[in-house]
């Protein structure tokens, strides 16, 4: 995330926030109501985790976001599955929300899974197809 463009609203990041969030309510109710409590627990946690950069000023939201993505791309590697997933998702809600806003994000690559998805089966012996 070196280089980073903007072309939107100068209140834009709060407000993709603010719409995502009550995106991810949505989804936790929804999973309530379809009897899903994995999925009700983990929009919790990304709403627990987001929900506290809602009402920043701009540039320190701005600073946040390209921090939980820098952050889930360096550390996702060397996480354990769960963590690294969370983190994952983290990452992936930040740069919608700055995309949302007008902000331009790097593509990230997920081949450290692709890794780490061939790794356990090697250790047992099996082959990967």
């Amino acid at each position: 995330m070196s280089s980073i463009s903007y072309q939107g609203r100068p209140d834009a990041l709060r407000r993709s926030t603010a719409l995502l969030l009550v995106e991810l309510t949505d989804e936790a109710a929804n999973a309530a109501r379809r009897n899903k409590p994995t999925m009700w627990a983990y929009y919790l946690q990304m709403i627990d985790a987001l929900e506290p950069l809602e009402h920043l000023p701009e540039l320190e939201l701005l600073g946040r976001l390209r921090a939980i993505s820098r952050d889930a791309v360096v550390r996702c590697p060397a996480l354990p599955p769960v963590e690294a997933a969370h983190a994952w998702a983290l990452g992936i809600y930040a740069r919608r929300i700055m995309q949302r806003a007008g902000y331009s994000t790097e593509r990230v690559s997920l081949k450290w899974l692709h890794r780490r998805t061939v790794a356990p089966t090697a250790k047992k012996g099996v082959k990967a197809a």
